[in-house]
Formats: C-alpha cells, sequence, structure tokens
C-alpha cells in the first residue's frame, strides 16, 4: 500500500515537508504503518528536492545557524534561468530574504510557492538527507520512492534536469542504503 504523502507537510502539496520524521498525524505514526502486521506491505515516498517554507530547517537557516547557512538554494533578482530550467517552467522564489553580501538573496523553489529547494551542493545537506533515508530504511517501510530526483541537482551554468551529479548523488545513496 502506498501512502503519500506520509510525513507531516503544511499544506496538501507533498513537496512541502514539515518533518521528515514524523507521521502525519491523520494516518498515523511510523509504528502503525511499519511494525503492525496487516498482511501487506507499505511503501513510502521521500521527497528529496524541498521542504515547507514553514519548515524548522527554513528557520535554522534564517537564524544563521552552524551546518545550516547553506541548506537552500538561494539566488538573485536578477539571474536568468531560462538556460538551466529545459522544461520550459519558469522556477519560483520565495520572498523570505536573506541578505549576504549587502544583497538580498531570494530562496529558490522548482515546486512552486510554500516550498524551498534543498542545496545538494552542500555536504550538510547530503548528509542531513541520507539521516533522513537511513531512517525511512530503518522504520522497514518495503519500498521508499524518491520524488524529484531528476532536479536535486542544481547549477546555474548547465540544465538541471537529469543532472549528472543528480545521477552520482543517488548512485551514492543506493550504496549506503544497500
Amino acid at each position: 500500500l502506498h501512502v503519500l504523502p506520509f510525513c507531516t507537510t503544511a499544506h496538501p502539496n507533498s513537496s512541502a515537508v514539515l518533518d521528515f520524521k514524523t507521521g502525519d498525524p491523520k494516518l498515523g505514526d511510523f509504528y502503525v504503518f511499519t511494525k503492525k502486521d496487516y498482511g501487506f506491505k507499505f511503501m513510502a515516498d521521500i521527497e528529496l528536492n524541498h521542504v515547507s517554507n514553514r519548515s524548522p530547517w527554513l528557520k535554522n537557516y534564517l537564524d544563521d545557524l552552524d551546518g545550516y547557512e547553506n541548506l537552500f538554494m538561494t539566488t538573485w533578482n536578477d539571474f536568468d534561468y531560462d538556460k538551466v530550467y529545459s522544461d520550459g517552467h519558469k522556477p519560483h522564489f520565495d520572498h523570505q530574504q536573506k541578505v549576504h553580501h549587502g544583497k538580498p538573496l531570494l530562496l529558490l523553489s522548482t515546486k512552486g510557492e510554500g516550498v524551498v529547494d534543498l542545496n545538494y551542493g552542500d555536504y550538510h545537506t547530503f548528509i542531513r538527507m541520507l539521516d533522513v533515508i537511513l531512517y525511512y530504511t530503518s522504520q522497514k517501510f518495503a519500498a521508499l520512492r524518491f520524488l524529484d530526483v531528476d532536479y536535486i541537482w542544481k547549477d546555474p551554468s548547465f540544465a538541471w534536469e537529469g543532472h549528472l551529479k543528480s545521477h552520482y548523488l543517488l548512485k551514492i545513496i543506493r550504496s549506503v542504503m544497500d
């Protein structure tokens, strides 16, 4: 049985993750899905690319807490995304601004309003998400599906969809899971 979304989200859009390790209260906690014997198995989705703009992780980022400084993709207002966005859609920007070198940065969202993109160019982000994946693995879900993996690596000089570094990240994740 595939339950989507499973973790706590800010709204029905499963990309707006508030807490990866807490089950949606309307559905139950991880125990309900992974420890009881219902005669069938459960599959969970993990959103690798985004969190809610109301996430505690974003608050920690905006507060400049150690290990959160580069957790999210940021940009300046004047960046030209035509060369990197291959599917014809334009990215959205969350207007919670942070100033860097005297210039306001906007938080990038490839999914739309209410979510912000994680920055896998920062090792803290990758380690934090590996921890999430290993947590789900420890909960004995029968299968995990990673959402939006074709956009997890963003480079301002190359098209994002299907970036080779996304492929490498997935290979590392798979090796760790094995």
